[in-house]
Parts: C-alpha cells; sequence; structure tokens
C-alpha cells in the first residue's frame, strides 16, 4: 500500500505505480482532493489520465454534507465514505469498485481494438485522408464551444473515430474505387453505415 502526505505527492504516485484503488481525503495540503481526483479522472489527451482515468476513487472524510458529496461526485469520485466509518463495509465497496475496474479495463480495451480496426480502414480509403483527425478535433472543438460536459466530448471524439468503421464490410473494388460510383455501388457504400451500427451496438458505451 502506498500513502502520500499531500496532494501532488498523492498525483506523482499514482502515475508510477497505478493502483488498484484510491482512498482519498478531501483535506489535504496543496491539491485538496477534489483537485487531486478531477486531474486523474478528467478526459484529455494526457497519456497519464488516460493510464489512470479508471482507477477507483473512495473519498475520505470527516466532511458529511450533501454539498461536500456532490463536489466529490463532480470531481469523478467513484463511492464517499464519512468518518467514522465502519471497516467491514469499506471493504465490501473496495472490493466491489476493484471488480467493476476490471470489467471497465475489459471494455476499454475491446473500445481500443474497435480504434485500431477504425484507422487501418482509413488508412486504405485513398478518398479520406486524414478525415477522422479532422473530424476528432473539429468535433471537440465543437464541444467545447458548446459547452457539452467532458463525457459528451468524449462520445464526440469516439464517434470521430467509429463514424465509418462499417466500411470494413465494404468490398475493396467500390471502397477503393477513384472514378463514379454506380448506382449499385453507391448502395453498397451506404450500406456501411448499418454495418458501422451493428458493429458498435453490442457495446453499452456506444
Amino acid at each position: 500500500m502506498e500513502q502520500a502526505h499531500c496532494g501532488q505527492s498523492a498525483l506523482s504516485r499514482v502515475y508510477q505505480h497505478q493502483p488498484d484503488l484510491i482512498l482519498l481525503d478531501v483535506m489535504l495540503p496543496g491539491l485538496d482532493g477534489y483537485e487531486v481526483c478531477r486531474q486523474l479522472k478528467e478526459n484529455d489527451d494526457i497519456k497519464e489520465n488516460d493510464d489512470t482515468r479508471l482507477i477507483p476513487v473512495v473519498f475520505i472524510t470527516a466532511l458529511g454534507d450533501r454539498e461536500a458529496k456532490l463536489r466529490g461526485i463532480e470531481a469523478g469520485g467513484d463511492d464517499f465514505l464519512t468518518k467514522p466509518f465502519d471497516q467491514v463495509e469499506l471493504s465490501a465497496r473496495v472490493k466491489s469498485l476493484i471488480h467493476q475496474k476490471r470489467l471497465n479495463e475489459d471494455l476499454d480495451h475491446a473500445e481500443k481494438v474497435l480504434f485500431s480496426i477504425a484507422r487501418t480502414i482509413e488508412s486504405r480509403d485513398p478518398n479520406t485522408g486524414d478525415h477522422c483527425d479532422r473530424l476528432i478535433s473539429l468535433g471537440r472543438v465543437f464541444g467545447e464551444y458548446l459547452g457539452l460536459s467532458p463525457t459528451h466530448i468524449q462520445d464526440l471524439t469516439w464517434a470521430g473515430y467509429l463514424h465509418d468503421i462499417g466500411k470494413v464490410g465494404i468490398p475493396d473494388a467500390v471502397l477503393l474505387k477513384t472514378g463514379p460510383f454506380t448506382v449499385a455501388e453507391r448502395t453498397i457504400m451506404e450500406q456501411h453505415v448499418a454495418i458501422g451500427e451493428d458493429i458498435c451496438r453490442p457495446l453499452r458505451t456506444m
């Protein structure tokens, strides 16, 4: 078990050791527990955040008011215990959260496999260039402009990656054609939308 004496030290240790779960006090020197949790959980392009966003965070604090709990949830906390807490209850919650983390990691791996397939498909299609990258970038900027939540902006990013994944089911003779489509070829090409939906539908996060 790793321990940290302040918020910045907690961040450093988490990035170095990748724990299965974090017990986090709200009242910390320097960065408070809310800010530590937010930095670990926020959705952005920082590699460390990609490694830490699935780690469950349990806030343990003497603050028992509703506002404190809401701030913990908004920061990305997964559970909230008020001192003094019951050791048996804490143990049960820790086991449940670690089990959920394992399931989330499996799902996250499946999503990354899909993203890899999507990028491979884009690289095969000479007509798209860096289309997905541009769509992802524009979607993120537009989501921020609209004031969407980080979760919804992440949804836009995933949509940018996956919107053409159905092209995996389109024959090369159609997908790689450089000239105009015939009516039959266009009908085949348009099927990639429904194929993509069928691929993504089993993933609950989609």
